[in-house]
């Protein structure tokens, strides 16, 4: 099944075990529950204001979890760092203001239905009585090289000012969440195309997997349950993703739909969904023998109207056979007619956040790997297969197991490192070579001139 590249998304910020609780802009405008909070700079032109200024660029650190907006203002930049933390176990988000010109400017913060607190007292100066500055907004002075720090509640609720310089800074948050992700699937490519996203999407995946989703909306449809499901079991968090679909598959239509996403060809998308975390989560037990007769009715009554229903069929035939129920299986694929094989549908982005970040991972794994039932291709992607690009991927989930492995060259000749956790006989190819093969579950191999793809730049 290919996947769109998905479009820019919002940052989602939160807490490991809270959920993601804040949306973050391309302009460090904030989004939660209980509304929107922007922010602004009094300098000594004008008030430049971050939503609708030119001169804004933002950058992302730790995997996303710390964004920072920077504004052009007179003689430098004004600077808004945010992170995500908690306080006595409720998760509260940090915004660090600096001023980082060499002139003293006025910081408004704007947002009254959004709960705020501040170590410093705000100005006594109205907004009434200051030249452009923007309505119901509540104003410091920020002396030039100096920082103020402002807390926002999170869903349980927020932080006494007392307690805000006590919270943990942006270092440490770094420090935690390069632990969290260091346990899951990691992608790293060396002197080639970037992967865009990989470890911001990963941490989304995180987040998502703990909701629930307070300030984002829940997922809706086919597209994004069945991605995020699949894109958690590939990153390491099979349960997480066998929760996810229980919620879909417990409620089933007699036409073999689902009251909860109830879209176009989102029967077949779901049970694509259900049968690949079977075949790749680390410990699925029997979760997928309580709803195989879900998923084959779902694939079945899905016929070939579906964009989806041919790999649905695959797969599923597939999960059903990797458990036994062979019966099971033969009567499906009487009914399907054949209808299993390749599939070249794609999936769409819908603009939900959470789903995208699921399309930047099976998007980037299908870069990276063609995975089947038996048969593992490393580096499908002409664009990685080029000389001098190094592949490095650690703790995929496959259909055949826990994969590793990396690409190195020496002069024009690529070498293969591997290590494959495998559940069964797998064939193992590489697209740098043209007909090798190994059935090894490990091993590394200097690939021989004359098996290196020709022109893979077709």
């Amino acid at each position: 099944m290919k996947h769109a590249a998905p479009t820019t998304v919002t940052h989602l910020l939160g807490v490991p075990g809270h959920g993601p609780f804040v949306a973050v802009d391309e302009r460090g405008v904030i989004t939660t529950t209980a509304g929107r909070l922007g922010w602004s700079i009094g300098a000594e032109d004008r008030w430049h204001h971050a939503a609708a200024e030119a001169a804004v660029r933002q950058v992302v650190e730790a995997g996303g979890a710390i964004v920072e907006t920077r504004m052009r203002i007179p003689g430098g930049d004004a600077i808004q760092r945010m992170w995500t933390t908690v306080d006595a176990g409720r998760p509260v988000l940090v915004i660090e203001f600096e001023n980082a010109s060499p002139v003293p400017v006025a910081l408004a913060v704007t947002g009254g239905d959004v709960p705020f607190v501040a170590r410093r007292e705000p100005s006594s100066v109205t907004v009434a009585d200051v030249d452009g500055a923007p309505p119901d907004a509540t104003m410091w002075p920020l002396p030039h090289r100096t920082r103020l720090r402002v807390v926002v509640a999170g869903p349980s609720g927020g932080v006494t000012a007392e307690q805000v310089d006590g919270l943990a800074d942006a270092s440490s948050v770094a420090s935690g969440w390069a632990t969290h992700l260091d346990a899951l699937a990691r992608v790293h490519i060396a002197g080639g195309p970037e992967i865009d996203g990989w470890a911001d999407a990963v941490r989304v995946l995180v987040l998502a997997a703990d909701g629930p989703f307070d300030g984002v909306a829940p997922l809706r449809t086919g597209t994004d349950v069945g991605t995020v499901a699949v894109a958690l079991a590939t990153v390491g968090l099979g349960a997480q993703a066998m929760a996810l679909l229980d919620g879909v598959l417990h409620r089933q239509r007699r036409n073999g739909g689902f009251p909860l996403v109830d879209g176009p060809g989102d029967r077949a998308t779901i049970a694509w969904a259900a049968a690949r975390v079977a075949l790749i989560a680390d410990d699925p037990g029997d979760w997928f023998d309580d709803h195989a007769e879900v998923v084959a009715r779902a694939v079945d009554r899905a016929g070939g109207s579906e964009p989806h229903g041919a790999v649905a069929a695959t797969v599923a035939l597939a999960a059903l056979r990797r458990r036994g129920m062979h019966e099971a299986a033969d009567h499906l694929d009487r009914r399907v007619g054949g209808r299993g094989g390749e599939a070249e549908a794609r999936h769409e982005p819908t603009g939900h956040p959470v789903g995208a970040a699921a399309e930047v991972v099976l998007s980037t794994v299908a870069r990276l790997v063609r995975d089947e039932p038996g048969s593992i291709e490393v580096v499908p992607d002409a664009a990685l297969g080029a000389v001098g690009v190094a592949v490095e991927v650690h703790d995929l989930r496959t259909t055949s197991g826990l994969l590793s492995f990396g690409t190195r060259w020496h002069g024009e000749r690529p070498a293969l490192l591997w290590d494959l956790e495998a559940s069964g006989p797998t064939e193992l190819t590489c697209g740098l070579a043209a007909g090798w093969r190994s059935e090894e579950t490990r091993g590394e191999t200097l690939l021989s001139t004359a098996a290196v793809a020709g022109d893979r730049s077709e």
